[in-house]
This record gives structure tokens, sequence and C-alpha cells, in this order.
């Protein structure tokens, strides 16, 4: 029984730094792809058109990217 307790506990600690790990990692690719996005602006608004415009393309990609790869593995996980 106890045992049986202690792993209860080890998936619900798990569970919530699961959670606390993927709140985490959201925020940090909103902060980088939003930087990759405005930079890209400022370049084509310097002049810089063809590196603006590959900042804005790359940045969108790896949004369109990032979906596509994580649904295989969402569907896993139900």
């Amino acid at each position: 029984m106890i045992k049986q307790n202690n792993i209860n506990e080890y998936r619900l600690t798990m569970l919530k730094l699961d959670i606390e790990y993927n709140k985490r990692e959201q925020i940090f690719v909103f902060i980088l792809l939003f930087t990759m996005i405005i930079g890209g602006f400022v370049l084509v608004y310097i002049g810089r058109e063809v590196g603006g415009y590959g900042a804005i393309i790359g940045s969108i990609t790896i949004v369109i990217a990032s979906v596509i790869w994580n649904k295989p593995k969402n569907k896993d996980k139900s």
C-alpha cells in the first residue's frame, strides 16, 4: 500500500513538473518568434529587405513546422 502511494505521488509530481516545463517552453518560444518577426520588420524598414523577409518567412515556417511536428506527438499522449 505504501509503495502504491509513493508511485502515485511520484506520478503527480512528474505531471506538475511537465506542465510547468511546457508553460516555460511556450513562453520562451513566443518571445523568440516575436523577436524574430519584429526584427524582420525592422530589417525591411531600414532597407535590408532580403534579410527582413527571410526572418519573417523563417519565423512563420518555424511555427508551422512546430505544429506539424507536434501533432503525432500529441496523438501518442492521448
